[in-house]
């Protein structure tokens, strides 16, 4: 018998050391398998990592590309603001030029006229050059702003400039141009140049489009802090629709001129950029069928406080 059990215990032993074995052997193959995974997945976490840093590089890449748009979408705007208000520079001395010359072929001008006359044709055409001036350093600058120059001036002297320039151009529409200076005004931080472009524009719209044998009134006058322009005219005036948008850029307003003059819708927004660029206000008075009166006001002094 106990022979018997001798062998029964041997055979059990042997079947377990079977299954030993073969546990040992799938536990191998298992180990094998997962350092065989570990090592994909250190491979697969270094990938990552490179993919991280390429798709870093590609948004500062993207980054810049983006902010390289939007500068160069605003210097193109800058560049097409500047020619726009040069084109428009040229188009209003020109305009001056053909009436003063017309001025001079269809009126019998006394000596004093015709040198009048003169002298204003040769301040224009001057102008004229400098104006295709900066147009050509517009066209090739990097960065395009509107540049003002401060000195001291007195705006009567350049309204009383521009007035004369224009009172015989405005003798073709039989139109007469009165003025108001205050004896009062204090010289003033400006540039001379610009402002005088912004009298010019006010003046010219005032001529342009007032019927033939108009009026046209240039005030000027002073407070604590300002000194102000106006031109008032008694064309046809203005809606209110359109008191709100008139100076806005390009906006074609319904009254036409009386002369069959042109007009781009580009002057009144100009005068605001320079304006605003002396810390100043622009304003608008009008309506439909009364005439209007366009004005600014610049402060004194030029400084923080006036900003």
């Amino acid at each position: 018998m106990a022979s018997l059990f001798g062998k029964k215990t041997h055979v059990e032993n042997s079947g377990d050391n079977g299954k030993l074995q073969t546990l040992m052997t799938q536990n191998e193959e298992l180990q094998h398998q997962i350092n065989s995974l570990l090592g994909r997945i250190d491979s697969l976490e270094s990938q990552t990592d490179e993919l991280k840093q390429i798709i870093a590089e590609l948004q500062k890449k993207k980054k810049f590309l983006s902010e390289s748009l939007v500068k160069l979408e605003k210097l193109q705007k800058e560049k097409d603001d500047a020619i726009s208000m040069a084109m428009h520079d040229i188009k209003n001395p020109a305009g001056t030029i053909q009436n003063l010359i017309s001025l001079l072929e269809t009126y019998d001008l006394n000596a004093v006229e015709q040198s009048e006359v003169h002298k204003s044709l040769i301040k224009i055409s001057t102008r004229l050059v400098k104006i295709v001036d900066e147009i050509a350093i517009a066209v090739h600058r990097t960065k395009v702003a509107l540049k003002v120059d401060f000195s001291e001036s007195n705006l009567n002297d350049i309204a009383k400039s521009v007035v004369d320039r224009y009172k015989l151009a405005a003798k073709t529409k039989n139109i007469e141009i009165k003025t108001d200076f205050s004896t009062k005004l204090p010289n003033v931080e400006l540039d001379e140049g610009k402002i005088d472009e912004v009298i010019e524009n006010l003046i010219n719209n005032a001529v342009k489009f007032s019927p033939n044998d108009g009026e046209v009134i240039v005030r000027t006058k002073t407070d604590e802090k300002y000194v102000i322009f106006e031109v008032i005219d008694n064309g046809p005036g203005l809606s209110e629709p359109e008191v709100r948008k008139a100076f806005d850029k390009g906006s074609q307003l319904s009254a036409k001129p009386t002369g069959g003059e042109t007009s781009t819708g580009f002057g009144l927004w100009i005068v605001q950029r320079i304006i605003n660029e002396h810390s100043g206000k622009v304003f608008v008075r009008s309506k439909k069928g009364s005439g209007s009166t366009f004005s600014f006001r610049i402060p004194i002094r030029q400084s923080k406080e006036d900003n």
